[in-house]
């Protein structure tokens, strides 16, 4: 399977794992626009989104507060017709492939996939539009709570 990153976040932008994550749109990490033609995602392409922990964590036993946020302005392409069309992904577009968990251990250095979102038939996207707010057009945060 052909690997293409499109970016890479660092967990602590999407916040410190305690009790509150970032509610500000304009502070939330942000996926750019895709310019060349060969990073579109076609067809049966697979958009996903890795996890990989710098230390091993376990999620809340109880009460585990979870905050997703996932806007991601993308152009599809339908390739038989030609007609292209914006529009953004939200945390539903996705399929949930780990999902959190009460004590769920997470294994530093180890990646996983958290969610997974395939390109339908005779279709191509790219992440961004034209004109885009890069303020809050996209905005991108997982945070789960870890600890006791």
């Amino acid at each position: 399977m052909v690997l293409k990153t499109i970016v890479e976040f660092h967990s602590s932008s999407m916040g410190d794992g305690s009790t509150t994550a970032p509610t500000d749109p304009q502070v939330m990490p942000k996926l750019k626009r895709m310019v060349a033609d060969n990073m579109a995602l076609a067809q049966d392409e697979k958009l996903k989104i890795l996890y990989k922990p710098d230390a091993t964590q376990t999620e809340a036993a109880t009460g585990n507060s979870i905050t997703e946020v996932i806007r991601v302005p993308v152009t599809f392409l339908n390739v038989r017709q030609g007609n292209a069309f914006e529009r953004t992904l939200t945390a539903g577009d996705f399929t949930e492939m780990r999902a959190s968990a009460a004590s769920q251990v997470w294994t530093a250095g180890q990646w996983y996939e958290i969610k997974s979102m395939t390109v339908k038939a005779q279709t191509q996207i790219k992440t961004g539009v034209i004109p885009l707010d890069v303020r809050v057009d996209s905005a991108f945060l997982i945070h789960r709570q870890y600890g006791a």
